[in-house]
Formats: C-alpha cells, sequence, structure tokens
C-alpha cells in the first residue's frame, strides 16, 4: 500500500515537471512572438518595456474583477491574424496613451492566443526582461 502511494506521488511529481517544462518552452516561444510583434510596430527598448509592464497590470486588475479577455481562436488561425483581429479601434489624439492603446492590444490578442494564464504570464515577464535588456531578437 505504501509503494502504491509512492508511485503514485513519483508519477504526479513527474507529470506536474513535464507540465512545468512545457509551460517554459511554450513561454519562450511566446516571449519572441511578443517581442517581434513590438518590433513590428516600430518600438523597442523603453516603450517595449513600458508596453508589456502596461499589459501585466492590466491583465493583473482584469483578473482580480474576473474581465481578462476570454475565447479561443480556430486551431488553424495563425498568429498574425490573432494579432490583426483583436486590434482596438483607433483613438482620438489624447484620448489615452499611445502606450496604453498598444498595451491593450497586447492584452487583447494574447489573451486569445495563449489560453492557459501560466504560460501567458512567463511569456510575459520573459518579454519584459528581454525589453529591459534591450534585446530584440534572440
Amino acid at each position: 500500500m505504501r509503494r502504491s502511494k509512492a508511485a503514485a506521488k513519483e508519477k504526479t511529481a513527474a507529470q506536474v515537471e513535464a507540465l512545468d517544462q512545457a509551460r517554459t518552452k511554450d513561454a519562450q516561444k511566446w516571449c519572441s512572438v511578443i517581442c517581434d510583434w513590438i518590433e513590428d510596430e516600430g518600438f523597442s527598448g523603453a516603450y517595449g518595456e513600458q508596453i508589456v509592464d502596461e499589459t501585466r497590470r492590466e491583465l493583473t486588475e482584469a483578473e482580480k474583477i474576473g474581465r481578462v479577455p476570454q475565447g479561443k481562436p480556430p486551431a488553424a488561425m495563425p498568429v498574425g491574424e490573432i494579432i490583426k483581429r483583436c486590434k482596438p479601434i483607433p483613438v482620438k489624439d489624447g484620448e489615452i496613451s499611445e502606450i496604453a492603446w498598444y498595451a491593450a492590444w497586447l492584452a487583447r490578442w494574447i489573451c486569445f492566443a495563449i489560453s492557459d494564464t501560466v504560460t501567458r504570464d512567463r511569456a510575459l515577464g520573459l518579454a519584459l526582461n528581454r525589453q529591459i535588456a534591450g534585446e530584440t531578437a534572440i
């Protein structure tokens, strides 16, 4: 009986470790997608850092009140199409800052592209670190 419980615990620990490794690998991939998007939009360094940081803040607040964007795109939909479809309506000058507008856009598309919150949080954290470091592509 004790051996079967120990074996079950070991199996569970191995499954948790495998899931964690898969999430980390996915987060690294998504970090590159985020950083490429920031660069494609003409931002880098301090501006990219502000966009990712604001996105993380917005998603934290949205989670607190249960208003994180939900939904899943069709499995075959390319990331570029997800990004394009999630683009917010342009705002009038002075309505909100450019950083806030891009952060809202990133928050929308990243939630639809990555349904797993842990992976999404890790990807944004990695992207923030890359923006702080001034790294563009790996």
